[in-house]
């Protein structure tokens, strides 16, 4: 309701439909996401975050082919948005190329130390990797952050 209110006020506040699409994602409504994501793009073409919500949109349906395809739309206007580097890494880590994962997946873990979803993503880059000590430690830690 906050939302529809706000919008309301002004349809066409670019911030608050990103903000709009995110929560709408985070709440499963995904068409409804899709749809404001869309009305983005019709008010800003080139809206990485517009562009970033349906990857992440395709990504959790299975469609990793699209989900790259989007992020490569994005190029790296995101690139030390934390999400982005957690969908990077999955998505590297699907097209097989755990190596090019860890990376970025590092450098969250960094940013981000108690990040559990970060850091369980970055054991199995080091395991799909062929760093089993690594996948090890990573994972203890991981663990060890569950209250």
């Amino acid at each position: 309701p906050w939302f529809d209110r706000a919008l309301k006020a002004d349809p066409n506040h670019v911030p608050l439909l990103e903000d709009y699409a995110a929560t709408l994602l985070d709440a499963g409504q995904a068409a409804k996401a899709l749809s404001v994501t869309r009305r983005i793009i019709g008010l800003e073409s080139r809206n990485p975050r517009a562009f970033f919500l349906q990857a992440l949109l395709a990504a959790r349906a299975g469609d990793m082919a699209l989900s790259r395809a989007l992020v490569e739309r994005i190029g790296g206007r995101l690139d030390g948005v934390p999400a982005m580097m957690l969908l990077r890494g999955v998505l590297q880590i699907e097209a097989g190329n755990a190596a090019l994962a860890v990376a970025p997946l590092e450098a969250l873990v960094g940013m981000q130390p108690e990040n559990r979803t970060a850091r369980t993503v970055l054991a199995r880059a080091y395991g799909d990797a062929g760093r089993a000590d690594d996948a090890l430690a990573a994972a203890i830690v991981t663990i060890m952050l569950i209250p």
